[in-house]
């Protein structure tokens, strides 16, 4: 499975590579919003997963971006917020399949994508 993950959080990131690089899982990390759509749309992922905290760009505006371009049409995209206050009208409008609720637990999303 293919994963991009854009977030400023390190330690996040640091447990995505500790836990994922054992798998058969290929992960791409970024601070940049806007790098990880460039690098993205060359070779769209299976997930995204994009931390409401990213460099570069608004958030939901790579979210918007990602989900109207028919590049993408068989990525899942997750978003890592805790400024959401109606989940399931958020991921409709935005097309995300899933939200996950920071402070993040690490350990849900690893099971989750394994």
């Amino acid at each position: 499975m293919n994963i991009v993950c854009v977030t400023s959080d390190p330690f996040f990131s640091q447990e995505l590579v500790m836990q994922l690089s054992p798998s058969d899982h290929k992960l791409d990390l970024y601070t940049n919003g806007l790098t990880a759509l460039s690098s993205a749309t060359e070779s769209p992922p299976d997930i995204i997963l994009i931390d409401n905290e990213c460099e570069s760009i608004n958030s939901v505006i790579l979210i918007n971006l990602i989900s109207r371009d028919s590049k993408f049409s068989r990525t899942d995209i997750h978003y890592l917020s805790n400024r959401i206050s109606d989940p399931e009208s958020f991921k409709k409008q935005h097309e995300v399949k899933k939200i996950w609720q920071k402070p993040l637990n690490a350990t849900s999303i690893i099971n989750y994508l394994k």
